[in-house]
Formats: C-alpha cells, sequence, structure tokens
C-alpha cells in the first residue's frame, strides 16, 4: 500500500480548463482526495501538467486510464517522475472506442510496466480486471468509482422526482462519437417526442455538451444543467425518474441515485460499468428510443455494490 501523505498528488485524465473539461473524471480525482482523507492534495490534470507530481507520492485515477495512446499520453508523466517516489492507481478503468484506435505493443508494455510498479491497484469495474487478468497475467481489486463511493452515501431531503427522465448527452468529443452524432441527435430528439419536452431534463458534464444541447434544443423550454460539485451532481441525478446516457460517468451517477438507466455502448466502459452497476450481459449498439424507454420502463435498478474504497 502507498503511505498517504497530505502532500501526495493525485492525477487524473481530463482536458483541463477547456470546453471539454468532464466533471465525471474531475469529480473522481476529488473523490479519491476525500476516501483518503488527503485534505491538502494537490490535484494534477493529464496530458497538461507533465511532471508536476515528480517530487511527491502519486495517486493515479479519475478516469479510463486503461486506454489506447496510453504510451503517448498517460505514460509520459509516470516516465518523468522521480521513481523514488511510490504511486497507487485508484478508480481507473478500460476505454476503448468501438470505432477508435486499438492497444499498440508500446502501449501494453507501458501500462504493464505502469501496474506492476504500482504499490495498490484499483479497478472500477469487473471489465477492466478481467483485461488485467488477461493482458498482464495481472490481478487488481475491484472496487466502484470513488465518485460512487461519494455520491452513494448523498441523503436527499425528499425522493420526488421532478422528470420522468435525465439525458446525459455526449457530442463528438472523440473520434467515434462524432461519427455518430446523427444518430445520436435523432435519438435524443425521438426519446422528447416520446417523454415530452416538460418531463425532460438534460444533464451535460462538460461545456460542449451544453453549449451544443442549447443551441440544439434550447427552444424547447427543457431544463439543461452542467453540474460543477458532488451535491449538484446528486440532485441533478436524484430529480430524474430514470436516466438515458452516453457517458460512462453517467452510469456511476444514475446507479449512486437509484436511478434506472439505459445507454448507447459506444465505448467498451459503458457496457462495463453498466455490467458493474446493473448487471446483465453486455449490450449492442441502438439508437432507437423505443428501445431505452422499454428497457427503463422495466425499471432495472442498480446492484447493491459495495462501496468500501479503504486504501
Amino acid at each position: 500500500m502507498i503511505k498517504i501523505k497530505q502532500n501526495t498528488a493525485i492525477v487524473y485524465s481530463a482536458h483541463l480548463e477547456t470546453k471539454r473539461e468532464n466533471i465525471g473524471d474531475v469529480l473522481s480525482a476529488k473523490a479519491i482526495a476525500i476516501l483518503s482523507g488527503l485534505t491538502k492534495a494537490r490535484l494534477y490534470c493529464l496530458p497538461g501538467e507533465i511532471g508536476l507530481s515528480a517530487d511527491r507520492p502519486v495517486i493515479y485515477g479519475g478516469g479510463g486510464m486503461i486506454r489506447p495512446l496510453f504510451d503517448e499520453k498517460e505514460n509520459r508523466d509516470f516516465k518523468l517522475r522521480n521513481k523514488n517516489q511510490p504511486h497507487a492507481i485508484y478508480g481507473i478503468g478500460i476505454n476503448l472506442d468501438v470505432d477508435g484506435y486499438d492497444f499498440s505493443r508500446d502501449d501494453l508494455n507501458s501500462l504493464k510496466k505502469w501496474l506492476t510498479t504500482a504499490k495498490s491497484v484499483t479497478v472500477r469495474d469487473s471489465a477492466s480486471y478481467d483485461f488485467l487478468q488477461k493482458k498482464f497475467n495481472f490481478k487488481a481489486k475491484i472496487a466502484p468509482c470513488p465518485t460512487y463511493s461519494v455520491l452513494k452515501n448523498k441523503k436527499r431531503e425528499s425522493l420526488r422526482t421532478k422528470y420522468r427522465l435525465g439525458i446525459v448527452p455526449s457530442l463528438g468529443h472523440t473520434k467515434t462519437y462524432d461519427g455518430y452524432r446523427n444518430e445520436i441527435i435523432s435519438v435524443i430528439q425521438d426519446l422528447i417526442k416520446k417523454v415530452s419536452p416538460e418531463k425532460v431534463s438534460f444533464i451535460c458534464h462538460d461545456e460542449q455538451d451544453y453549449d451544443a444541447i442549447k443551441m440544439l434544443f434550447g427552444n424547447l423550454g427543457i431544463f439543461i444543467v452542467r453540474p460543477v460539485n458532488f451535491d449538484q451532481v446528486h440532485e441533478s441525478y436524484s430529480d430524474c425518474g430514470a436516466i438515458f446516457t452516453l457517458r460512462g460517468h453517467g452510469i456511476i451517477f444514475a446507479a449512486a441515485a437509484g436511478r434506472p438507466c439505459s445507454f448507447v455502448p459506444l465505448n467498451v466502459k459503458l457496457n462495463a460499468l453498466y455490467s458493474y452497476h446493473y448487471g446483465g450481459a453486455y449490450r449492442d449498439i441502438s439508437f432507437d428510443a423505443g428501445h431505452h424507454l422499454d428497457n427503463l420502463g422495466k425499471r432495472r435498478l442498480p446492484l447493491n455494490i459495495n462501496v468500501d474504497f479503504s486504501l
């Protein structure tokens, strides 16, 4: 185990101070600090702050760091670090777009070194565990995403919901999603028609999606929110009776709020996270609104996941 010190750095992957900065990854990093008691922890973002963690213990986490281009992106910080300082890896998961890059040999070699030199490794779902075991014969600890562990214990004064459906969009933040943009917009349009605008809430995880949704659907009078902290995330998800999401953290946050969820698996991590939190087999891609409403009508609720996240 890594010795937790107040000067420990938490390094996560997000698009810092851009329109694509993802609240899911940001809150995952903050959740690691909360769960480990690091009241003075510094948060560093990849890839914009390379090497800043080199002189102190490091916890890597806060997103799908098991992904292609690892050697080119995430691993640069690890290469620059002072190897006398220990590191741990928490709350990571596989992140592979269906139409994106695959893992290169360099990616796999770098991942193996990063993992095997860590003092402790926690992955956020069973599929990520299976991937590491298959590729490297490496056994990690499985625990829910740190954000789930923080949000699961938040209580609401009222269980009354304001909206029938919360929609968590993702419009073009990777090559794969950009390629399905028309299909994504179409299924969202159909969901709004079937549910009715006044019963829908858009929950946007970054400013890019917030701006796009306002432009596309702002004239319909639909509630649009971009939560920026744990309380706002908890409120925005709990306000909805069910969630339709195109983002992995949408599944995590829906499960933490105890809401049924449906999704479009354009990324391996969505299948993995849904299977871990809700059970059931992996799914094929569907942009049929009726399919998702039928699934939500069955009220598949999240499993009782153990939220222990001991470091």
